[in-house]
């Protein structure tokens, strides 16, 4: 059994013996689990469960390092997080993303990828139904096409890609007026780069943004609440038409 999967059923098995430490309400409750994932208070917590209810059909789990990054994210389609539903990251010692799976209906359905330490995807293996059909290295793949493409045609890029509005100056002054520094980072004097992935659509809006270099939680927090809370983002453009893009944002945080 992978390491992956022995997390999975972990989060599966401490679902019972869990109680809430902080909870807004039932649908957005936090968890202290000691060394052993067993729960525990926060004074001998080594882990962190966010748990958040986002439909009556999907259920988010964040679990982190209790000083320190995040560890997975999961999805799943019940109360219990019996049922696998959605794309799962999982993340490195030092925040990175490592690798995202995709489940549907607790099998593996479509496609797993596995991150080198620049963000660029190096492999990835596809599934149905939860049975291994293919497996592809990305490695390998790019430099045939590498090779495959100094024989060909020279294509000129007349894409450009997403903004804020007013550029690096825009997003300075939106940072100065709603950026917080969450009281928890600075007790425990945390610092570092936090990059959130998110999607701008063709009008502009941010859609579904995830965390994709993890620093701590309460900081992983506000980088999402910022690009959460952000206006409309300049779309975009392939070919004279806008269009629906990926943008990895970095937040800074750093004490003075």
């Amino acid at each position: 059994m992978s390491f992956n999967n022995k997390l999975i059923l972990l989060t599966i098995t401490l679902i019972s013996l869990l109680q809430p430490l902080f909870a807004q309400d039932e649908k957005d409750q936090i968890f202290a689990l000691d060394e052993n994932w067993k729960g525990t208070d926060l004074k001998n917590a080594r882990y962190l469960y966010h748990v958040k209810k986002l439909s009556d059909s999907c259920w988010q789990w964040d679990s982190y390092n209790i000083i320190g990054p995040l560890i997975k994210t999961e999805y799943y389609k019940d109360k219990d997080a019996s049922i696998a539903h959605g794309q799962f990251y999982f993340y490195n010692a030092k925040g990175r993303i490592d690798s995202i799976h995709d489940y549907k209906n607790g099998l593996a359905e479509g496609s797993f990828y596995y991150f080198n330490d620049t963000g660029a995807v190096i492999f990835e293996k596809k599934y149905h139904n939860g049975i291994l059909y293919d497996s592809i290295d990305k490695l390998k793949r790019k430099v045939e096409a590498i090779r495959d493409s100094l024989q060909s045609v020279v294509f000129t890029k007349v894409e450009s890609e997403s903004e804020f509005p007013g550029a690096n100056g825009g997003w300075r002054r939106y940072l100065e007026k709603n950026f917080v520094y969450p009281e928890r980072a600075i007790n425990n004097k945390i610092q570092g780069m936090v990059i959130v992935q998110f999607i701008v659509d063709k009008e502009g809006n941010v859609q579904d943004p995830r965390i994709f270099k993890s620093v701590e939680y309460s900081i992983d927090e506000e980088a999402l609440r910022i690009i959460r809370k952000s206006p409309r983002w300049i779309p975009a453009q392939q070919n004279g038409r806008l269009v629906k893009s990926y943008k990895r944002q970095p937040i800074i945080f750093q004490l003075q």
